[in-house]
């Protein structure tokens, strides 16, 4: 699909008719669906409905309800939009992010060494190697919210930078509670 991440996927169609959820299934963060058998060939007989942001610096979430929803807004200088046009090495995107426990890291690149996690003050917080070889890509790892020496991070602002790279990513890590 050609907006990414995407927020929902509400409905697919074949020539006219609903996919039912059991005949496909989909990655919301890379942006695509998988049928389980082939749709008949042909032009503009798959259609898609879903939701996606144009501006996903901003995110709402109801990880707690007791708590009401949470709300993270993106204060970097430069949108998620302009850092896409100056990534030219690589790609890297997170998700669910906001996160409790873990985030899945998908990296889009010809080959990356590590992807560092350091704190909102720059301390490093982990290293996760990446293979050489980037293959299959996109790569998908996942980091458990935990540092070097395996103590779980506190909540708060970290940011996932892909190698030596200008694909850095905000994360934020709400309470574990």
């Amino acid at each position: 699909l050609h907006r990414r991440p995407l927020q929902s996927l509400d409905s697919v169609r074949v020539g006219g008719t609903r996919v039912p959820v059991a005949g496909y299934c989909l990655d919301l963060l890379a942006g695509w669906v998988s049928f389980a058998s082939a749709p008949p060939s042909g032009t503009a007989n798959v259609v898609f409905f879903y939701h996606y942001s144009a501006n996903p610096d901003l995110a709402v979430t109801n990880w707690d309800p007791s708590h009401g929803n949470y709300v993270f807004l993106n204060t970097t200088a430069a949108g998620v939009a302009a850092q896409r046009e100056k990534l030219e090495t690589g790609r890297l995107t997170a998700w669910p992010n906001p996160f409790r426990t873990a985030v899945r890291l998908l990296i889009a690149a010809r080959s990356a060494s590590d992807v560092r996690i350091v704190d909102a003050s720059g301390r490093l917080v982990r290293v996760l190697p990446v293979p050489y070889s980037l293959l299959p890509n996109p790569y998908s790892l996942s980091w458990d919210g935990r540092d070097e020496t395996g103590k779980p991070v506190g909540p708060g602002v970290y940011f996932a930078t892909l190698g030596t790279t200008s694909s850095q990513l905000k994360l934020v890590r709400v309470s574990r509670d």
